[in-house]
């Protein structure tokens, strides 16, 4: 169970914001597949006057879920959940609560009613099992869930607060914004303590840098914490926090701070107010009536995934070849078979030209490639796990490309391709390198 750390020490001592403590659930999350709702939900607490202390991720297990849960109950104000409120015999975090608070679960009839008609509206019967999901601890207050059939629930017991989220990213998330948010900032406003953040995302940049590159420039605002958080491989936001009695005061003390650290990271920047990566190369391709496609290698598809995980990506994405084999990328994107011989399908010469023969193919005026060792087999000495070639074909010039030696496993390695290719088309787009 990790602490979350700002990553000044030595700050002058600062008015202590409300805290809070996160508990992820499911066996997944213990099986290498990243945390992405945790950094998620505690950037928008933070948002809200939440200062999250604890993380940890625990197993679908009942009795170790209620032992751990029953100690952070103890020692923060605010407790949230995330996972295990599904209908199925893993899904036990609901009778987990309920037995730590020693209540009865109740079935929640407005809720069963909703479940059910989820289920006719797609010409289906409810399963007996969904039933649990309308069951919740005596006391609760119900969280509508307008995207899914699990609806959260909120507890308050002598001041403190216990909210609990279903782990689908989907449903997570816009649930906490829509139902808990705005209950936690009433919350937090009422302690007296006024609470201004900025969040800065940035794209390849390591964490030890920018805290070198930050820390001293920052060191003459005193009220202001510097924080950063990981909430992508390859995308770390720069977390600006001032905390105390006047609101106006530490919102100019915020700003002075984001723009000295925009000063400094330049276009290491990909937005100052914390907008993702694809959002914003998709906000400048839509404003240039540029498109783009993709071929992908190691990354299975990922690149374009992450594309149109944007709304209205469509205006700017022409689509994408998924090319794993050396026959495929020869016979779907044109790469001679003489070239990945010669050169191997891991090489600048490989990615350039999946990157422009996909550009020509697709008719879009950008084409982006990816191919790389994502592990944990198929490397050599001359080639290791990690080992990443990225290709961009634009207007005007031969395709560029970028070779790049990722750390972690398969799906970090993977994962960090899609951020550094992405970020090569915004640096482009932006500076024309």
């Amino acid at each position: 169970m990790a602490k979350v750390k700002p990553a000044l020490a030595g700050q002058p001592r600062r008015r202590r914001a409300q805290e809070a403590a996160l508990a992820m659930i499911g066996d997944e999350l213990l099986q290498a597949h990243l945390d992405s709702n945790g950094p998620a939900i505690q950037v928008r607490l933070a948002g809200a006057g939440w200062e999250t202390r604890r993380r940890c991720i625990l197993p679908d297990n009942q009795a170790q879920i209620a032992a751990q849960l029953k100690r952070l109950w103890s020692q923060f104000p605010l407790l949230v959940c995330c996972g295990g409120l599904g209908p199925t015999q893993d899904d036990v975090t609901r009778q987990a609560i309920a037995a730590m608070l020693r209540r009865p679960l109740f079935v929640h009839a407005q809720s069963l009613r909703a479940i059910q008609a989820r289920f006719i509206r797609r010409g289906l019967a409810m399963p007996g099992v969904n039933r649990l999901q309308a069951m919740f601890p005596k006391g609760a207050v119900v969280l509508r869930n307008a995207l899914g059939t699990a609806a959260g629930f909120w507890i308050t017991v002598s001041g403190r607060h216990l909210i609990a989220l279903p782990g689908p990213p989907a449903e997570c998330l816009p649930m906490l914004e829509q139902e808990a948010l705005p209950r936690l900032r009433a919350l937090a406003a009422a302690s007296g303590l006024a609470v201004r953040r900025a969040v800065i995302r940035t794209a390849m940049v390591p964490e030890s840098q920018l805290q070198e590159m930050l820390a001293p420039a920052l060191a003459k605002e005193k009220g202001v914490e510097l924080s950063f958080l990981l909430d992508e491989p390859g995308e770390i936001l720069v977390m600006l926090t001032a905390r105390g009695d006047s609101s106006r005061e530490l919102s100019r003390q915020v700003r002075r701070s984001q723009d000295a650290v925009c000063a400094l990271l330049g276009e290491r920047v990909v937005d100052p107010q914390g907008k993702p990566l694809a959002a914003v190369v998709g906000k400048i391709l839509g404003s240039r009536k540029q498109t783009v496609a993709v071929a992908e290698s190691c990354t299975g598809g990922l690149i374009a995934g992450r594309i149109t995980s944007v709304p209205g990506s469509s205006l700017y994405f022409h689509g994408g070849v998924v090319a794993y084999s050396n026959k495929a990328k020869t016979r779907y994107l044109g790469v001679p078979a003489s070239l990945l011989k010669r050169r191997g399908a891991v090489s600048a010469a490989v990615a350039g030209r999946m990157a422009a023969n996909v550009r020509r193919q697709a008719r879009a005026d950008w084409g982006l490639a990816v191919s790389g060792i994502a592990g944990p087999g198929g490397a050599t000495q001359a080639k290791p796990v990690g080992l990443v070639y990225a290709g961009l074909d634009g207007p005007g010039g031969a395709p560029a490309t970028r070779c790049f030696t990722f750390p972690g496993d398969r799906d970090c390695i993977r994962r960090m391709s899609v951020t550094a290719v992405l970020d090569m088309l915004r640096t482009r787009l932006l500076t024309g390198r």
